[in-house]
């Protein structure tokens, strides 16, 4: 990745926290949300990130999860400005059938089996 101005970046592993935050607008030091509904986890490592846009990007492999899914990649990127976290290459994702998706509504989280499962 070529670095700019601004860039600060991780040669070890890193572990984010992914999740929209639509009052990270009104609030400029991007105060966390208050509840967390639906990150996505990510773990790499190599990370560049640019604190003038909120992008950020590495080559390296890249797994994440989510409660939909899981998988990996090599290569992502991050647009801030649009919400958009791009998958470069060899992708492999693992989805969760939708009946046994988290239930949400419930102070706990929890997942329902099919029966036949």
């Amino acid at each position: 990745m070529t670095h700019k101005l601004g860039d600060a970046a991780a040669k070890g592993e890193v572990k984010i926290d992914l999740e929209a935050n639509p009052m990270g607008v009104a609030n400029p030091d991007q105060t966390p949300p208050k509840e967390s509904k639906n990150p996505i986890h990510l773990r790499t490592s190599g990370l560049v990130f640019n604190q003038k846009t909120g992008n950020a990007g590495t080559d390296q492999r890249i797994e994440f999860r989510t409660a939909q899914a899981s998988g990996s990649a090599v290569g992502a990127r991050y647009a801030a400005n649009d919400r958009i976290l791009t998958l470069e290459s060899q992708i492999d994702i693992n989805a969760v059938p939708a009946e046994c998706m988290p239930h949400y509504g419930h102070p706990r989280h929890h997942y329902q089996r099919p029966a036949e499962y």
